[in-house]
């Protein structure tokens, strides 16, 4: 929602090669027997599995603001593809997406290369993709929590952050206080327009 913390803690690093986008996130759990009966099903997440553990990546390529490539990235390693837009998901993005899961003690692991072919486009020196990750977890009060909030719609494009390709490295604190300021502007937005109410 945007005024809250997770409570089991969620560190996703992103950095790029020519090739490809590259993800790892450590998803800290105290339910490791929920996710290894999660990891142990071998068929696709679908519709109904929403709400079962998963982390998902939302990529808005040319920072349209309204469409956007989403990625489910499961404990059983089976990823769902999804075209989205318009707060809508559309079946039929189905590119072969490969990643790796990892089980813990306390944590799952996911590692993905991405390749940019998936996207269509390959990012040069400064461009700038819309993006978001959510990680859907049981555990939390609201069962997920996400990168940029988007106020409780979790498919809103217009809400993404940004990620910077070769950009030069921004100052800590005025990194924290764009993205403040960002995040008000996003929270001003939404609830002047959810459902047309002003």
């Amino acid at each position: 929602m945007g005024d809250g913390a997770e409570t089991e803690k969620t560190v996703l690093e992103l950095w790029y090669d020519d090739q490809a986008l590259h993800v790892h996130a450590r998803c800290e759990t105290a339910s490791m027997d929920r996710v290894r009966e999660l990891a142990a099903r071998k068929t696709p997440f679908a519709r109904d599995a929403w709400g079962d553990d998963a982390l998902e990546l939302q990529v808005d390529v040319q920072r349209t603001k309204s469409r956007y490539k989403h990625l489910i990235l499961p404990p059983n390693g089976i990823a769902v593809t999804l075209d989205g837009f318009n707060n809508r998901q559309v079946q039929g993005w189905r590119p072969r997406v490969d990643f790796k899961v990892r089980l813990e003690d306390d944590a799952w692991i996911v590692e993905a290369e991405l390749p940019f072919e998936l996207f269509g486009r390959t990012p040069g020196e400064g461009d700038t993709w819309g993006f978001n990750s959510m990680r859907v977890n049981p555990s939390e009060p609201s069962q997920y929590v996400q990168w940029a909030p988007t106020f409780g719609d979790a498919l809103r494009p217009e809400l993404f952050g940004e990620i910077v390709f070769g950009g030069p490295a921004l100052d800590r604190a005025a990194d924290i206080a764009l993205y403040a300021q960002r995040a008000a502007a996003r929270k001003d937005f939404f609830f002047a327009t959810i459902n047309d109410v002003q």
